[in-house]
């Protein structure tokens, strides 16, 4: 019998030897049933309520491809941490006559597997939410004593109370060279000077960005930017708006929940009753008078702040290449500057120390570009021809029978059930559990003779079948339509927008827009297969009157 084996570990604090450890003790298992373990599967650092981790949905992609008969795990809460996440997945193993056990007696073709699948997840989603009040309770508890209940606040470090103790608690301590950068920034901004003609000159003396050494898998900039030094009023964020700078430090303000199903956290702010704030005069750096003016200038600029400005801000994209294109200097996005075109958000936001690239597109010019070279290679013969063969064989595979040997399995399995249940009668006698028992078997059986004589008969051949691909083939060309409409619709909805770029992304991956001499170049990405399962994409040439240097500068 073939298995397979799927180990985890939540985060990157705990012992990268768990992995280790979960696969000995399931191919220990394996071992004691004589079973051949044919592939391993992990994932490292990612929490069990996240059912898109790579080693996860690889795991069932195989099972879907029937390459195991069996998963074999070190306990349930390994596999999935989510509500009703188990109980969905041993459903769909049973259809596909696998099974599911761990090393602590789980096994799912048990009579209750179900209902001990319904009682483990409740168990884990309690024990998470457990974790989340003791983390939290303990943080708190941590902030009320006067110790770092973590978090990162340029100026500051911690340091720990026990050097030689690695879980000894921390002090927060003023890291004098980054406290002169606060205090210079701050002046700056009191006297007037623009946030982006401070991060501008911070950029141009090379100072490090409060994020150059914060352990983040995507950077965003690597400079300082705009929004390192105001944030939003709304979240609290920024270096101009952090209270800890007058020796006062919030916590409680945020909190942060995860989108269902992923690693995505989205962030809220509580009520301002729930906040706790503790005074710590020794972290002071600006003096009230500096804060104060600082306040009144971030208050002003958001009152004069157009009222549209202000009600956009966190709303989806209205623009349709939104979140496609990137900076190939910077790899920044390129983003909408202003109702017109199309620029690089960190030349935009941190000025030309921090990238150089000031070339701007106008929004139907890029738009025109890409979409005439979209709509071109996709309405091409050869990517016809190609996407012909792709139905053809989608419906080949919707069409295909059950494979007769693995339905002849099945239904000896059924047979050995309704001989045990005969044998019973016989023993016991007939009763009402027996008989009802019976006739269920009685039906499997019947369904899968059923199925094993249609498997049994040749396969119609696919000509025979009425010919979809034609009215498939259009569908194809009303969406490649449907990118050039959308782009040019200022009332498009929202969803259609979003599923409209998801399918520009994965057909041209991330576009990276190379400046040179003045000229934008379009590169679509290498690993979009959308386009280059054909053949190779030719490079994209963005370029004309749409372009243009951007009008502001420093």
């Amino acid at each position: 019998m073939l298995v397979a084996i799927y180990s985890r570990y939540s985060t990157d604090l705990q012992d990268q030897t768990s992995i280790t450890g979960q696969v000995a003790n399931c191919e220990d298992l394996a071992a004691q049933n004589g079973w051949t373990v044919v592939k391993r599967y992990s994932d490292e650092a990612i929490s069990g309520s996240d059912d898109t981790r790579p080693g996860y949905q690889a795991l069932l992609s195989d099972s879907e491809a029937g390459r195991f008969d069996g998963i074999l795990i070190d306990e349930t809460s390994r596999l999935t941490r989510r509500p009703g996440e188990l109980p969905r997945l041993l459903e769909i193993l049973d259809f596909r006559s696998q099974w599911l056990m761990d090393c602590k007696g789980f096994d799912s073709r048990q009579e209750t597997a179900a209902l001990l699948a319904a009682v483990y997840g409740g168990i884990d989603s309690l024990e998470l939410s457990k974790i989340k009040d003791r983390t939290h309770r303990g943080l708190r508890e941590r902030h009320k004593a006067g110790f770092s209940a973590g978090g990162k606040t340029y100026g500051y470090t911690t340091v720990p109370i026990d050097p030689d103790d690695p879980q000894s608690k921390k002090n927060t301590v003023v890291v004098p060279e980054q406290a002169e950068i606060v205090v210079e920034i701050f002046t700056r901004y009191a006297g007037g000077e623009s946030p982006r003609a401070i991060a501008n000159e911070l950029n141009r003396r090379g100072v490090p960005s409060p994020g150059s050494t914060w352990k983040r898998t995507k950077r965003r900039a690597k400079g300082w930017t705009m929004s390192a030094l105001v944030g939003t009023a709304k979240m609290y964020t920024g270096i101009l708006r952090r209270e800890q700078y007058i020796g006062e430090i919030v916590w409680n303000r945020r909190k942060f929940k995860k989108v269902p199903g992923t690693s995505k956290r989205v962030c809220e702010l509580r009520p301002e009753s729930e906040w706790i704030r503790i005074k710590h005069p020794e972290l002071r750096i600006i003096d009230d008078l500096l804060w104060q003016k600082v306040q009144a200038r971030l208050k002003d600029a958001r009152d004069k702040a157009h009222p549209n400005t202000l009600a956009k801000r966190g709303r989806p994209s209205r623009y349709l290449l939104s979140g496609l294109m990137v900076c190939g200097e910077c790899g920044a996005n390129y983003i909408m500057q202003d109702t017109r075109a199309y620029g690089c958000s960190g030349h935009t936001a941190g000025g030309k120390y921090l990238c150089s690239n000031g070339v701007r597109v106008k929004r139907e010019v890029a738009e025109a570009a890409l979409l005439t070279n979209i709509k071109k290679r996709l309405l091409s013969d050869e990517m016809t021809a190609y996407v012909e063969k792709q139905f053809r064989a989608a419906i080949r595979a919707m069409g295909a029978r059950d494979d007769g040997a693995k339905i002849e399995t099945e239904l000896a399995g059924i047979v050995l059930k309704i001989g045990k249940v005969v044998d019973a009668i016989e023993s016991v006698g007939i009763s009402d559990s027996l008989a009802e028992r019976l006739r269920k078997l009685e039906a499997e059986k019947q369904d899968a003779e059923d199925r094993l004589r249609a498997a049994q008969i040749d396969a119609e051949p696919l000509d025979a079948l009425p010919d979809l691909v034609p009215a498939l083939v259009e569908r194809w060309r009303a969406l490649v339509a449907d990118f050039e409409g959308l782009a040019s619709n200022p009332n498009a909805e929202p969803g259609e927008l979003d599923t409209a770029r998801s399918h520009l992304h994965a057909l041209l991956g991330q576009v990276t827009l190379m400046p040179i001499d003045g000229v934008l170049w379009a590169h679509p990405s290498l690993k979009a297969k959308g386009l280059t399962e054909a053949s190779p994409l030719p490079l994209i040439l963005v370029a004309g009157a749409g372009f243009e240097p951007a009008t502001f500068g420093l």
